[in-house]
């Protein structure tokens, strides 16, 4: 049989076979059983792509208040105020590959199933990997103030506090300067998330929490703007009408389980705040929801920091996004000899991005009081 020619070899790779997935298989790799980073956000459509050198965004903390009650034929005094803060993320990337061994592709040559098999499992790895390393990151954060490869994830934008009644503690992120997309919480009152300690899971205690927490996180602007954090919604009649924010709480499967067990034995006490539809639990209709990235790693001594212990996330996926450099969406390159393995083809994927949420206080975390 004649050789393929290297055009023959980049061609299999980048146009026939990801065209041809015939076969399955049971996947037994993944230690992860569910992905909120690729389920929740890329698929919700949450992608914005911009351009730049980093993520910016603009933020109005402050009004110049140029509302006010008058005399008839009173003097106006006009002032100006400047109200608007530059907020920056940094880039990061994500860099996933596949590579095929040419002594492989030769010796299936003949046997074109076989071929696509082992074509197609290369790039499932490949992107099994993806969501797996997107899932982490979103549940994690920077590991130190140098650190140039995390993504700002969960961590950076909801903190954990110390108090053990609900409210917007003055948290900055570990390990990043000056504060979540560069605004100190200090300096910027508004730009703070929700925390309070919780220690049982009953009415009084955790379930009161998650009460109080909907309610002071339910922020709707008094007029519809061009705000990326809107919660209104323009009608077919032109008006714009609050849609209200799309909250999920997500938490461990520990937690989850104790909240289906009070679900369907709740009594007048729990006043049907905690529901289970569909085989679903809700709380004021918003669904609670498992993390298996948090089951396995949030009550880690290295993790518990972060999250504390048994972490309950309430998150408004209206102000969360992921933003990627224009055209580095999964940004595919042709395939390639490796250039220390002469019989190896590679390729690669690149998603330049960082996550960010546009408005901190429109989320919060309740964790156990002894994290």
């Amino acid at each position: 049989m004649t050789a393929f020619l290297d055009s023959e070899y980049a061609d299999l790779i980048n146009t026939t076979f990801p065209s041809r997935k015939r076969t399955t298989w049971d996947e037994q790799v993944r230690t992860l059983q569910n992905y909120h980073v690729m389920s929740r956000i890329i698929t919700r459509k949450n992608i914005r792509q911009r351009s730049g050198r980093s993520i910016q965004f603009n933020a109005r903390f402050f009004s110049a208040d140029q509302a006010e009650m008058v005399k008839i034929r009173q003097r106006a005094d006009p002032f100006s105020k400047d109200m608007h803060a530059l907020g920056s993320v940094p880039w990061r990337e994500l860099r996933s590959s596949c590579i095929y061994d040419e002594q492989i592709i030769d010796e299936n040559s003949g046997a074109d199933e076989q071929l696509v098999d082992y074509m197609v499992s290369i790039e499932n790895d490949s992107e099994g990997a993806t969501a797996e390393l997107l899932e982490t990151q979103f549940f994690q954060g920077p590991t130190s103030l140098v650190d140039e490869e995390s993504a700002y994830g969960l961590p950076v934008w909801v903190t954990k506090g110390t108090g053990t009644s609900f409210s917007f503690e003055s948290v900055d992120p570990s390990y990043v300067t000056g504060g979540a997309g560069g605004f100190a919480a200090a300096t910027y009152p508004n730009w703070r998330s929700g925390f309070s300690q919780y220690v049982n899971r009953d009415d009084d205690d955790l379930y009161y929490k998650m009460r109080v927490g909907l309610l002071k996180t339910g922020f709707n602007p008094p007029v519809a703007g061009p705000y990326s954090n809107d919660t209104h919604e323009q009608t077919k009649a032109g008006y714009y009408t609050p849609k209200g924010p799309d909250r999920e709480f997500i938490t461990t499967m520990d937690v989850l389980l104790d909240m289906e067990q009070q679900a369907r034995t709740q009594n007048e006490n729990l006043r049907n705040e905690l529901n289970m539809f569909a085989g679903e639990v809700t709380f004021f209709r918003a669904p609670v929801t498992w993390s298996a990235w948090l089951q396995e790693n949030a009550n880690a001594t290295a993790n518990s920091s972060l999250h504390g212990i048994d972490p309950i996330y309430c998150l408004d996926w209206n102000v969360w996004e992921v933003t990627v450099l224009k055209g580095n969406l999964f940004k595919k390159t042709p395939a390639m000899r490796h250039p220390d393995y002469p019989r190896t083809w590679q390729k690669f994927t690149f998603l330049r991005f960082n996550f960010s949420c546009r408005s901190r206080r429109n989320n919060f975390l309740l964790s156990k009081a002894n994290s």
